[in-house]
């Protein structure tokens, strides 16, 4: 186990035999330490060239731990190596070669290889005879060679997560693993674990930092009205893809039509230079619709599928269709305060690896929040944009009903004048029935006693008294002539107390 101490490693040698018989390379206890301690300050060093560059950016994995392992078969001089990398996903252990992945697969548990035993308890085994041990019936991925000494390592982090496994051997005429062999190899090994996590979590903090401040300013962009719908949709989609190395991306935007929904559909063209998003003509009925995206829509669950035509989920008639193969999917709803507003896919995975992963689950989240504030904020703005609209026509109207008639200001106009009753002035006086129609002259008469001509503009007090003429509606009471009178009134009292107001009071 790599946490195993170097102090308890003499209670697993149960697992060799008594007597170790010395080989050619075996070494004295004297020279083993100075030989540990050597190997102790410069394998690092050794591994330095490759693992600086892994740490700066992300290489391939397994050529690092190739590296590695051609160092510790130096080091112990072992015959050969075989390196098993781990593939949580399917929970299983692939053989891993120079120039690629091997065919040659197993599942992580007991009962078949000594990889796979080590993978399961993420625990280191030496043997000095694998072939005399009933745990591992199958031995070693590495058939045909007389091998008979195995020491077999798990890289593990600092998490208990195991990424690989190194299986180093001797044949028949070679010598067994010493203690100090297992000591460098669990040292190693044990600081490789930790620098990988160490980069794993290096690359997925600077991916979600990325990611934070991309959204982050177009959201900005976007809430400012600087950035079209449209536009935004291609910028997100296209930077998902880019983040989680994706092959293609699609964007769903959901609206609830007749108890059924519906989605506008964002899509990438045909044109493979095209890197944009387009807005497809057709739209998604969901409720009868098959596919991926039309679970998630219904549902509202994520879904992640490592193997699309092995999945019943997968409709295989879309590729039928387009010609497109679909390998893997990462699909995810897009959730507002009244439920699914969209959902967001992205297909095949290019980059590092050939499925989506627990990590591109997490990313693509981010991404779900931001796109549920942006259509969120585009729902809202399309709703205050149609009452904007509603708003000004029924401004335009009330503008027109406001303005008098024509014919009635026309020859108010012409006839602003009229003869004035004698008993005018008088608190007692009351229109009479027969001069209704001569208010609106009466009315400006009032106001042009109290008022310099020079103050007002003639035309629009006309406007605006034939205005409140027609805007008065004919009630018993509360009606036009009652206004008038009460005009009548204080028009009394301000021309018998003219000095006692200012022209602002009047």
């Amino acid at each position: 186990m790599i946490g195993t101490s170097v102090q308890s490693l003499e209670k697993n040698k149960n697992h060799q035999n008594e007597t170790r018989p010395k080989s050619a390379y075996s070494r004295n206890e004297k020279g083993g330490d100075k030989l540990f301690s050597f190997f102790l300050q410069k394998t690092p060093s050794v591994l330095l060239r490759e693992l600086s560059s892994f740490l700066t950016d992300s290489v391939d994995l397994p050529s690092l731990l190739h590296e590695t392992c051609d160092v510790l078969k130096n080091v112990t001089r072992a015959y050969g190596y075989a390196l098993y990398m781990v593939d949580a996903n399917l929970d299983e252990i692939y053989l891993t070669r120079r120039l690629g992945e091997g065919r040659s697969r197993w599942k992580i548990e007991e009962g078949t290889i000594i990889a796979a035993f080590v993978a399961t308890k993420k625990e280191y085994v030496m043997l000095d005879n694998y072939t005399r041990d009933e745990r591992f019936p199958d031995g070693v991925a590495r058939k045909g060679e007389a091998i008979k000494s195995v020491l077999c390592v798990p890289v593990v982090t600092p998490d208990g997560d195991c990424l690989a496994v190194i299986e180093l051997f001797t044949l028949m005429n070679q010598g067994n693993f010493s203690k100090d062999d297992l000591k460098i190899t669990i040292v190693v090994t044990g600081w490789m674990g930790a620098a990988i996590h160490q980069n794993q979590q290096r690359v997925a903090l600077k991916k979600q930092q990325e990611l934070n401040e991309y959204l982050l300013d177009l959201t900005k962009n976007y809430f400012s009205d600087t950035v079209q719908m449209e536009k935004m949709i291609s910028d997100v989609v296209r930077f998902a893809k880019e983040t989680l190395g994706a092959e293609r991306g699609s964007f769903f935007i959901i609206d609830k039509e007749n108890e059924e929904l519906v989605a506008d559909l964002f899509d990438e063209g045909i044109d493979d230079h095209d890197t944009g998003l387009h807005k497809k003509n057709t739209k998604i009925r969901f409720g009868k619709e098959r596919g991926i995206a039309g679970l998630v829509a219904r549902t509202g669950v994520s879904v992640n599928i490592k193997d699309a035509y092995n999945d019943p989920r997968f409709n295989k008639e879309i590729d039928q269709k387009t010609g497109f193969t679909t390998k893997s999917i990462l699909c995810m709803p897009i959730m507002g305060v009244e439920g699914i507003l969209g959902v967001v896919q992205v297909v095949n995975k290019i980059n590092g690896g050939t499925f989506f992963t627990s990590t591109d689950e997490n990313l693509f989240k981010t991404f779900s929040v931001y796109c549920a504030l942006a259509l969120h904020y585009t729902k809202v703005n399309i709703e205050m944009n149609k009452m904007m609209h509603v708003s000004n026509i029924s401004l335009k109207l009330l503008r027109l009903q406001l303005k008098p008639c024509t014919h009635d200001m026309d020859d108010f106009i012409v006839h602003p004048d009229t003869k004035i009753p004698s008993d005018f002035y008088q608190f007692y006086w009351y229109i009479n029935l027969n001069n209704f129609g001569l208010m609106p002259q009466y009315v400006l008469y009032m106001i042009l006693q109290v008022v310099h001509v020079s103050e007002i503009n003639i035309k629009n007090m006309m406007q605006f008294i034939l205005s409140a003429r027609k805007l008065y509606r004919n009630n018993p009471y509360h009606n036009f002539e009652h206004a008038f009178n009460v005009c009548h009134c204080m028009h009394a009292i301000l021309r018998r107390n003219l000095k006692k107001f200012s022209v602002i009071e009047v």
